[in-house]
């Protein structure tokens, strides 16, 4: 049987012709090479890792302020951990200690980063 079949696909300009039980895909090539040309444009496969990346430093630059600077600092200040440190106002703790260590955690990140673009830069200005 012989017949266009319309159906998720028609959003992508997709017509799915049933040939003998056989299924054509129509307009194939054309959204996948726009979807490639997408991918090329706008880097998406960098962009991808970046974020891997991106929250793998997280992961590790949150557990050495947890593990280590967060119990030297708070060694200092005479509490357990930095994040244990609070004080109350009107009867409400405000845990001053979590705000600074995510600070702390946002700060060493921030200084990954311009690191890791300031080494690019230099690199691509050479390479030019």
């Amino acid at each position: 049987m012989h017949g266009v079949s319309r159906g998720v696909f028609m959003g992508f300009g997709f017509q799915a012709l049933n040939m003998n039980g056989k299924d054509l895909v129509r307009g194939a090539n054309t959204f996948g090479q726009e979807f490639l040309d997408f991918v090329k444009k706008y880097q998406v496969l960098g962009l991808a890792v970046g974020i891997v990346i991106g929250t793998a430093t997280q992961k590790l630059v949150s557990q050495i302020v947890d593990g280590l600077i967060n119990p030297l600092i708070g060694l200092a200040i005479g509490k357990e951990t930095l994040s244990n440190f609070m004080f109350y106002a009107w009867g409400t703790p405000l845990k001053v200690g979590s705000v600074v260590s995510a600070l702390i955690d946002f700060l060493i990140i921030a200084l990954i980063v311009f690191l890791v673009v300031k080494k690019f830069l230099r690199m691509e200005k050479e390479g030019a």
